[in-house]
């Protein structure tokens, strides 16, 4: 939902704002956000091939 991007795009830049004055974690703290992305972006890519067949298979009944 729309609450829960925001809530978690809020988590992640105040993270970000935090660790930014910590040069020492800064490729741990890259690290981490491309790994939150890659998953999110997977799971958006599967719920979205979920949401085309069931579509497909709703057309197909008519």
């Amino acid at each position: 939902t729309t609450e829960t991007r925001l809530f978690t795009g809020f988590i992640i830049g105040a993270s970000v704002h935090f660790l930014s004055f910590s040069m020492k974690y800064y490729l741990f703290m890259m690290f981490l956000v491309i790994f939150y992305f890659s998953i999110l972006f997977i799971l958006m890519f599967f719920g979205h091939r979920k949401e085309l067949k069931l579509i497909e298979e709703q057309e197909n009944r008519l």
